[in-house]
């Protein structure tokens, strides 16, 4: 028999014993009886025990050998089954992992970047990592419970497979619940969730309530997106297409809600428009100015999926200003693309962009000269290309035109209607525009007009019938508020700059117009629009201009217009009135950003005359038939006049028709030089347009008449014209004209006003301590005398010795002299003859013998003893403090006072200017108080004796308390003068040295000995890059406007508001103003704080493209003149050979290494160094540069020492760029024609590199240290 035996097996796994081994230790038992069976008397035999013993398990077995054999066997077999299980749960859980790296791979590398993208994409990721977790968690229950049920074949089955057949149950549960069909549910849940964070939340944080209807359209809006996003097929998969897809409908999502947030009146009806839109060929949109046409419709048209939208208008400043302001508003992020983009006639902006703004102009041209420009518009997915023509009620020739060249291609072309819709916009439009558009069989076409949509703040009229318009304008600027701005509306140009002028004389020069012109460049009319307060305009402000703060409007309600004659062959500029639709349009102007006034000077009934006689009507149409002629139409206006809206009369159309055959086409464009018979030949032909100079004739110099007899018209050149020569010079003998423009003479009461009657009484008022008197001059006379008597007051005071007995020395000084000067009275004659003669005051001294005494009696206005004031009192300290004692003064002082000469007193009394410091000893000024207190730097080369320096101040009765610092002395001065207190700093020099930034242009100005009269700077900023001349910085004092010259922190960030809140306006972006460093230095760098924008932008991005642990230690910026000078030598020379003379400078990345860290900061980007083994890089021998910074961290390397990396920021001059795809380690240089290699990557869309082949085309410009 055999030996019955217990063994112990131990180390079985927690997993084995509690999953498989626990529930089936019965059945493991009866196997081995029924496979080993024993005596009935060794009924317990065999026999398991299983116990846990130090977080594992143990199985005790007792049997005989046999019974142990097979039990080891099927442990063995559940064992495998436990590992099968766990591998199982493991390739489950590694598929998951890999079709989400897939997806993020695709997401973060191969998506174009963008803020909204990145939060979906965040989202979306943490969605998929949870439900990563509950899948796994739903896998391993089941494919545990599935094991368990296998259990029972490993125990009796010895050839059982569990891995065949876990696999089995692997493949089919992937099958059945597929991963993907979850990540298309994640993909709306993320979508969800977005909304929810970047729009639903963002409600609660509006600074105005937004209106009922504009959320509900808002809601609207998203709903449609949703539903698209759940039923189009095309946002189904995971792949780049369709997550491509997904983030044009995040931009939409976007663009619907930035929208909502401008609150315009339009966007409450943008559902009803866009319908509208969606189902017509033409749509004609008449709503009131301000409403959002121009810059919130396009941008919903791209919401709405349209691939492009064409917008004209019809000048230039608007194309660029509209288009700032769209992608202002609808962009987050600067270096997003472009939404906008513009062109105008000889230059353009991102013209790539999905919304464009022309001229309508450049469109009449391309419409006119481009055969294929309608036929090669994009198509995307049946959404047509938008025209959307503008200000349309204005009715240029050029508007008229493109109307009419749209209404043919629409009758005569009908194939083309499925590729374009067109919308006629204005604010008031007249009727036979759309009615030309009706005419068109089958042709779709609706109107939207809501005129009373109303504006964002309320607009009041007031009626001020024949009032001068500069009387107007004085009295508003007597009520206006800071920053508010004055439209007035006048005829003519000349009328806008005689105004501008009149102005600034009848004020002396304390009020400023500016004007504002077709012919001035669109730059120079922004400018003119942000930094000023009072404009006078033409018709050029009616339309499209947004003023950042109009208050009022003043509207003449006159608007000269050429017209021409075709029976004289003249252009009269003919003043008229203005027709209803342009005085909406000049309302309009007002209510955009704040509530608004408009003054209306005219007397006549604005609906008489509804609309403005179309240009075209109106004008000589040589040009306009010639460019039609040699366009690709080849037919004039004869042709053409049956599409346009209002055609020309037979006759004036007759008189520009000119019909030459081909061949005399061809032999006018021959050069011949033979003036003669050309002259010849234009007398006979045209000699009603040829005028001849009198002086040929023996007549006045510089006169011209026609030549031809029966006309005896006399006309002078324009002085703009080229052809105008001084008096003495011969004039041009021949002319030959198109036409003649005349302009009406002003009338007199438009230049000055008439002289005002004499009244007999007299008006007195006393203001601001100034008393007028306005009358006749007899009375004013005799009433000034009366007052004047009556201001005179006496003051006494004796003269006598002030001296005790007990200081003997002293008092018999005093003694002696009194005694002397009481006999000699004499003596004081010269002051008294003094004082009558220059102030009107009259002293009498008289003597008293018996004391040896004197009275001093004075009889004057006690104004006279009080011509002293605060700043005064502050120009005796400031000239002691440098004339005597090497000081030198700077800052405030010199700015408020010397410079701009400007004063600001608190309500409070002068008692009260004084306030607590943060230095409880020192006391702080009132920050009223203009100008606030003296900045001296005390001398470096002398001793500076504080002592000898108050007695100075204690002989002209000026009290001062001191108060002493480490690095300063603290000057309290006339603390209790009625002229109120002032303080002053006494600045250490070796304090003082350490100043070697400037915060402000206008705080740069400094005063110093034997240069009293001229002006200094403290740090010079007159050298390149900067260029801030003297001059300039005591223009922008005297305009009230500074210039930022470093970056903005939390300590510089206060001083820009105080100076706003003072009436200053800031210019431009801040500059990056560093000192040249020291003659024997080449390089200076200095921290950029951390607190500026830019510093924590760059962390940012660092941290988004490298990796999130990225530690930025430092960031430096570099000053280095003589790599300056060679950049700006470059880049000027670039510029020269761009098209626009544009050098394409951009701000990139620059990773180095080693020796090239220090290389670079002293000499710059020297192409001796590029690349230890040049051949070997990617596109040759140069500087390689990156706007990713992932991209220039390859290129660093780890300082053994500190684990520090650094990074250049530089700004480089890319010129014309070549882009490559195919690497050529070859090139020693750009390609011909071009400045720069555009290096890419195909596949990898974040991996772009810029080589410049040139020295001097990099500048260094930061310096980024870091760990990473």
């Amino acid at each position: 028999m055999n030996e019955i035996k217990a063994t112990d097996y131990d180390n079985i796994e927690p997993i084995v014993a509690q999953v498989f081994l626990l529930s089936k230790i019965k059945q493991i038992t009866n196997h081995l009886k029924a496979k080993y069976p024993l005596d009935d008397y060794f009924i317990a035999i065999p026999n398991i025990i299983i116990a846990e013993k130090d977080a594992v398990y143990c199985l005790s077995v007792t049997g005989v050998q046999a019974h142990h054999d097979e039990f080891k066997l099927v442990l063995k077999r559940i064992q495998t089954l436990s590992n099968v299980t766990q591998s199982a749960k493991v390739f489950y859980q590694n598929v998951l992992n890999r079709i989400v790296t897939s997806i993020t791979q695709i997401m973060v590398k191969k998506v174009p970047f963008s803020h909204d993208w990145q939060s979906y994409t965040r989202i979306f990721q943490q969605l998929v990592e949870n439900k990563i977790q509950d899948l796994i968690k739903v896998f391993d229950e089941y494919i545990t419970r599935e094991s368990k049920e296998l259990t029972d074949h490993c125990i009796t089955d010895v050839h059982f497979k569990s891995w065949a057949q876990l696999r089995i149950l692997t493949n089919r549960y992937l099958q059945k619940n597929a991963f993907t069909s979850e990540l298309e549910a994640l993909k709306h849940i993320a979508f969800e969730e977005f909304i929810k964070q970047k729009i639903s939340s963002q409600q609660l944080k509006f600074e105005k309530k937004p209106s009922k209807k504009s959320l509900e359209i808002l809601n609207e809006f998203i709903n449609k997106i949703k539903k698209e996003f759940k039923q189009n097929k095309q946002y189904t998969g995971c792949d780049l297409q369709q997550f491509k897809q997904i983030l044009k409908l995040l931009q939409r999502t976007m663009l619907y809600y930035r929208c909502f947030l401008l609150q315009l009146p339009l966007y409450e009806s943008a559902k009803e428009l866009l319908d509208k839109i969606e189902k017509n060929n033409v749509v004609t949109v008449a709503t009131s100015t301000g409403s959002g046409k121009s810059s919130l419709l396009p941008a919903l048209l791209i919401a709405e999926d349209y691939v492009k939208v064409v917008v004209t208008q019809p000048r230039r400043l608007p194309c660029t200003s509209i288009c700032r302001r769209v992608n202002e508003t609808m962009l987050v992020n600067r270096s997003e693309s472009k939404l906008a983009g513009w062109a105008v006639s000889g230059d353009q902006r991102d013209i790539d962009a999905r919304i464009i703004y022309l001229t309508d102009g450049l469109l009449k041209k391309r419409l006119l000269n481009y055969k294929n420009f309608i036929k090669n518009l994009p198509d995307n997915n049946n959404k047509p290309t938008v025209f959307f023509l503008d200000e349309v009620h204005e009715r240029s020739i050029n508007i008229d035109l493109c109307i009419a060249l749209f209404a043919r291609l629409l009758t005569e072309k009908p194939e083309i209607r499925s590729k374009l819709k067109i919308i006629i916009s204005s604010a008031t439009l007249d009727p036979t525009v759309p009615k030309l558009f009706h005419q068109i069989p089958q042709l779709k076409v609706d109107e939207f007009a809501k005129p009373m949509l109303g504006t964002l703040c309320p607009v009041t009229k007031c009626e001020r019938t024949n009032e001068n318009i500069l009387d107007l304008v004085q009295e508003l600027c007597k009520k206006r508020q800071r920053y508010d701005q004055i439209l007035c509306f006048v005829s003519s140009v000349s009328e806008v700059n005689q105004y501008c002028r009149l102005l600034e004389e009848i004020s002396h020069g304390t009020i400023s117009a500016f004007p504002l012109i077709q012919s001035q460049s669109a730059t120079n009319q922004q400018r003119n629009i942000e930094k000023g307060s009072i404009f006078f305009s033409t018709t050029v402000a009616e339309t499209s201009l947004t003023f950042p703060s109009l208050k009022y409007v003043i509207d003449t309600g006159k608007i000269n217009i050429p017209v021409y004659d075709s029976t004289k062959k003249q252009t009269i500029l003919m003043e008229m009135r203005a027709a209803e639709s342009t005085i909406k349009q000049r309302l309009g102007r007002l209510g955009r950003t704040k509530p608004g006034e408009y003054y209306s000077l005219y007397d006549f009934k604005v609906e008489d005359q509804k609309y403005p006689k179309p240009q075209i009507c109106q004008s000589d149409l040589v040009n306009t038939e010639f460019s039609l002629r040699k366009s690709l139409i080849k037919n004039g206006l004869d042709y053409l006049k049956q599409y346009l809206p209002d055609a020309p009369t037979s006759q004036t159309i007759t008189s520009a028709l000119f019909n030459l055959s081909s061949d005399y086409r061809e032999k006018a464009q021959i050069s011949s030089n033979d003036w003669v018979s050309i002259a010849k030949s234009l007398l006979n032909g045209y000699r009603e347009n040829v005028f001849v100079s009198m002086k040929e004739l023996q007549g006045k110099t510089h006169l011209f008449t026609r030549y031809s007899p029966p006309k005896q018209d006399v006309a002078v050149l324009d002085r703009q014209s080229t052809l105008s020569r001084s008096i003495t010079s011969s004039p041009v003998s021949l002319i030959l004209v198109r036409d003649i423009p005349e302009e009406t003479k002003l009338k007199s009461d438009n230049i000055l006003s008439t002289a005002q009657q004499i009244f007999s009484n007299i008006k007195i008022q006393l203001n601001n301590h100034s008393l007028s008197l306005e009358g006749s001059a007899g009375s004013v006379l005799d009433a000034e005398l009366d007052i004047l008597r009556q201001l005179v007051v006496e003051m006494k005071f004796t003269l006598k010795n002030t001296f005790e007995l007990n200081k003997k020395d002293d008092h018999e000084r005093m003694k002696r002299n009194l005694e002397g000067v009481s006999k000699m009275l004499s003596i004081f004659n010269p002051m008294k003859w003094r004082w009558a003669a220059q102030q009107q005051v009259e002293i009498t001294v008289s003597n008293n013998t018996k004391n040896d005494e004197c009275e001093v009696v004075i009889k004057g206005r006690d104004s006279q003893n009080k011509l002293a004031t605060r700043e005064t009192r502050m120009e005796v300290v400031a000239w002691i403090a440098v004339c005597k004692f090497d000081c030198r003064v700077e800052g405030g002082f010199v700015r408020d006072w010397i410079v701009g000469n400007y004063i600001a007193r608190p309500k409070k009394d002068p008692s009260d200017w004084l306030e607590p410091g943060p230095n409880t000893k020192i006391p702080a000024l009132n920050k009223d108080l203009v100008p606030s207190d003296l900045d001296c730097h005390l001398p470096s080369d002398k001793y500076f004796d504080i002592e000898k320096f108050l007695d100075n101040m204690h002989k002209y009765q000026i009290k001062c308390t001191v108060f002493r610092e480490d690095w300063r002395y603290a000057l309290l001065l006339d603390q209790i003068a009625k002229t109120g207190p002032f303080m002053m700093d006494l600045i250490e020099p070796h304090v003082a040295l350490t100043h070697d930034r400037i915060d402000l242009d206008v705080s740069n100005l400094s005063l110093e000995k034997d240069y009293i009269k001229e002006l200094g700077m403290r740090v010079d900023i007159t050298h390149n890059p900067y260029a801030i001349e003297l001059e300039t910085i005591v223009d922008n004092i005297k305009n009230k406007r500074f210039q930022v010259l470093r970056p903005i922190d939390d300590f510089l960030q206060p001083r820009i508001d105080k100076m706003k809140s003072r009436g200053w306006t800031q210019l431009g972006q801040p500059m990056h103003v560093i000192p040249n460093p020291p003659p024997k230095y080449q390089v200076v760098i200095v921290p950029l704080p951390e607190s500026t924008e830019l510093y924590r932008t760059l962390v940012q991005t660092m941290k988004t493209y490298i990796n999130n642990q990225v530690q930025v230690l430092s960031i430096k910026q570099i000053k280095n003149p003589l790599l300056e000078e060679s950049y700006l030598a470059m880049k000027q020379l670039i510029a020269k050979q761009c098209k626009g003379e544009n050098p394409n400078e951009r701000e990139l990345f620059h990773g180095t290494k080693g020796e090239a860290i220090d290389g670079i900061l002293k000499d710059g980007f020297d192409d001796r160094y590029w690349g230890e083994n040049f051949s070997k890089c990617k596109w040759g021998h140069g500087a390689y540069f990156a706007d990713n910074p992932s991209v220039s961290h390859r290129y660093t390397e780890a300082n053994p020492d500190d684990n520090t990396r650094v990074i250049y920021y530089n700004k480089v001059v890319l010129g014309n760029e070549s882009i490559l795809q195919v690497q050529n380690n070859d090139l020693m240089s750009a390609p011909k024609g071009y400045h720069s290699t555009h290096g890419q990557s195909p596949g990898q869309l974040d991996n772009d590199e810029y080589i410049v082949y040139r020295y001097g085309q990099a500048l260094p410009y930061l310096r980024i240290t870091y760990i990473g």
